[in-house]
């Protein structure tokens, strides 16, 4: 059984404000190499560092933006496997496997919140999504998908947090 859960998108205003940190961020370097380049520094080992890092650091904002425009995580559920796996629309983060006999479980987050985050753990090990849900909406599946694999029933979990 797969669940796939939907990052929530974030406002166009910060997504503004990220591709506009990530164009300076690859333009500005490019600008200096090549102004040092026509002046008459050439090319030496400085640039390579530079665009290193840069490229380091763009990739981390690449993947961030693409998280929070088309951000998905992919949950499957084997007899005896759980599969995680993040997915950022044009490539994929590692799968995240946990075998063996698991347990699925939601982490309350604060009252104010309303919202949970679906969890699975095993003896050894412990994958925690990172998509909040209304509760209403965590009920619903679990009562729907989850409790097939849990010997845990929503209303129990609800009372322990209280």
């Amino acid at each position: 059984m797969e669940i796939k859960l939907k990052v929530k998108r974030a406002p166009l205003f910060v997504l503004s404000c990220l591709w506009v940190v990530l164009v300076l961020m690859i333009a500005l370097p490019l600008a200096g190499i090549s102004y040092a380049i026509i002046w008459g520094n050439g090319p030496h080992i400085g640039f390579l560092f530079m665009l290193s890092v840069v490229f380091i650091l763009a990739r981390f904002l690449v993947r961030t933006i693409l998280w929070n425009t088309y951000g998905s995580e992919l949950l499957t559920f084997g007899k005896e496997e759980f599969n995680y796996q993040a997915d950022y629309k044009y490539f994929k983060g590692p799968v995240r496997s946990l075998i063996g006999e698991y347990q699925p479980f939601y982490y309350f987050h604060d009252d104010e919140d309303k919202q949970a985050c679906i969890g699975v753990r095993t003896v050894d090990d412990e994958v925690l999504a990172v998509t909040k849900l209304p509760i209403a909406e965590v009920e619903k599946v679990w009562e729907e998908e989850l409790c097939k694999f849990s010997t845990i029933q929503f209303k129990d979990i609800q009372s322990k947090e209280s």
